[in-house]
C-alpha cells in the first residue's frame, strides 16, 4: 500500500511539473519572434529541471530565428544576479528566470521588467 502511494505521489509530481513545463513553453512560444530568449536558471541540478532545459530547447528548435542562452547559477542567488546583469548587457529579448532567491533577486527583475524585458 505505502509503496503504491509513493509512486502515485510521483506520477503525480511529474504530472504537475510536465504541465509547469508546458505553460513555460506556451509563453515561449507566444514570444516566438523574440530574437534572443535567456533562461537563468538558479540550479539545473535536478532531474524536473533538466526536463524543463530539454523541453524549452526542443521547443525553441522549431523556432529558427530565436538565440537561446541558458545560464545555471548553481544555487547561489550572487551568481545568478551577476549572470542576469551580462544577459542585460547582451541585449536580451525575453527572460524567464527561476530565482534562487525571491528577495536578492528582485531588484535585477524589475530592472529588466522597467526595461520593457517580458
Amino acid at each position: 500500500m505505502l509503496t503504491g502511494l509513493f509512486f502515485q505521489n510521483i506520477s503525480s509530481n511529474l504530472f504537475r511539473s510536465n504541465i509547469k513545463s508546458k505553460l513555460v513553453l506556451s509563453f515561449l512560444i507566444f514570444f516566438s519572434s523574440s530574437q534572443f530568449t535567456a533562461f537563468s536558471q538558479c540550479t539545473g541540478g535536478d532531474y524536473w529541471r533538466q526536463t524543463m532545459l530539454s523541453e524549452m530547447k526542443r521547443e525553441l528548435a522549431f523556432h529558427e530565428n530565436t538565440k537561446f542562452i541558458y545560464k545555471d547559477a548553481e544555487d547561489n542567488s550572487i551568481k545568478q544576479i551577476e549572470q542576469v546583469r551580462q544577459l542585460l548587457k547582451d541585449n536580451i529579448d525575453l527572460l524567464i528566470i527561476s530565482p534562487n532567491e525571491a528577495v536578492p533577486l528582485t531588484p535585477i527583475v524589475e530592472e529588466i521588467y522597467n526595461k520593457g524585458i517580458p
